[in-house]
């Protein structure tokens, strides 16, 4: 393996990890069926990063980038799902 392999790989691993730090957030609002305190801007601001990079990936035809923000754009979809479907109604 050369060193653009191995910096390849750590960016993958590194990117990986942070798109899955939406999980614990997740799993918090299904619990409690409350998005106290977990912005939506964040989640929706991430699928549009990760929409604009997998793009990118497509024109530059770079597989590697693009199925990795494919997966993060499909992550952030769920976590934004998951965030509508926990939204408190309001009692008026």
């Amino acid at each position: 393996m050369d060193t653009l392999q191995i910096m390849e790989w750590l960016c993958i691993i590194t990117t990986m990890a942070m798109f899955l730090t939406g999980i614990e957030p997740c799993v918090v609002m299904w619990r409690t069926k409350e998005t106290k305190n977990f912005p939506l801007f964040l989640f929706v601001a991430f699928g549009l990063s990760c929409e604009g990079m997998a793009h990118y990936g497509l024109m530059i035809e770079n597989n590697a980038l693009l199925y990795l923000n494919l997966v993060g754009m499909v992550l952030q979809v769920i976590y934004v799902a998951v965030y509508v479907i926990c939204i408190p109604e309001k009692s008026y």
